[in-house]
């Protein structure tokens, strides 16, 4: 035997409305993920770190309070880890072009910086100089001014920023090969 109970529609909606957020935030947690992978594909680790951050923060614990079975803390912060995501994803854009610039402004200082080490580099010689390790050098800076050159033609910012950043230590230890031996 059924038990039946008579509900009027607003009974009825709100009923349906509390039921309907009881359940796990499927819908919600699959959003928030595509957002975070779309973002994450456009580049938002590089170029927005601090945003995709904070989204893959969010996604975290949205999936940490759906397996805690906190479904309405879980769908809040899916909805939080969507629009952080979103955001990144925005933002990836002006990162480019902040590192971009960046890029640009490096490699023509570190060109240019290359330039008077290297006419110096073989131009002089020094008594008791390493001449092949100095060359070794030579030719490795020479080759990330290339590497970072063609990384930047290709787009890859990021990778183009790495390499400036490491080259100031080959062009210093060149520098010192450079200088005269006082004794």
């Amino acid at each position: 035997m059924y038990t039946f109970i008579k509900m009027d529609a607003p009974s009825c909606c709100l009923f349906l409305f509390v039921l309907a957020c009881t359940g796990s935030p499927v819908e919600e947690l699959m959003q928030a993920e595509t957002a975070l992978q779309g973002a994450q594909a456009a580049g938002a680790e590089d170029f927005a770190p601090d945003a995709f951050q904070a989204a893959a923060d969010a996604m975290a614990d949205a999936r940490s309070k759906n397996e805690r079975k906190d479904f309405e803390g879980a769908r809040l912060a899916a909805l939080d880890a969507k629009a952080k995501a979103d955001t990144a994803r925005a933002h990836v854009d002006a990162g480019k072009e902040i590192i971009k610039a960046a890029v640009s402004a490096g490699l023509t200082a570190l060109t240019e910086e290359w330039k008077g080490i290297g006419s110096a580099a073989t131009a002089k010689t020094w008594e008791g100089m390493d001449r092949e390790k100095m060359e070794r050098l030579r030719h490795s800076v020479e080759t990330m001014i290339e590497d970072v050159t063609y990384l930047r033609d290709a787009g890859d910012y990021a990778g183009a920023l790495a390499g400036i950043i490491n080259a100031p230590e080959k062009i210093d230890q060149i520098s010192m090969m450079l200088e005269p031996k006082t004794e």
